[in-house]
């Protein structure tokens, strides 16, 4: 089985797995990708920018989001706004 990392840039507040309230963010992501039947087989972050950012929900929090998943899960992944 193939494996690829894919990323997503994380928002102030604004990402899809914010109101899981599961504690972390690997926690938070790793259950929103498991709603739609995606394993994460490894999980990092990165800072890119330190800002400064506004502080509004859909801006940016200068961290990007990187999950590591199987080939097969890539269209499925990137319709909801991962990158390869």
């Amino acid at each position: 089985m193939e494996k690829t990392w894919v990323s997503i840039p994380a928002t102030q507040c604004a990402n899809a797995w914010d109101n899981l309230g599961l504690g972390s963010t690997e926690s938070n992501v790793t259950e929103y990708l498991k709603r739609f039947d995606i394993p994460i087989y490894d999980f990092k972050t990165e800072v890119w920018s330190y800002g400064p950012f506004c502080a509004a929900c859909d801006c940016p929090s200068g961290i990007i989001i990187y999950v590591l998943i199987q080939n097969s899960d890539i269209e499925s992944i990137e319709s909801l706004g991962f990158r390869k």
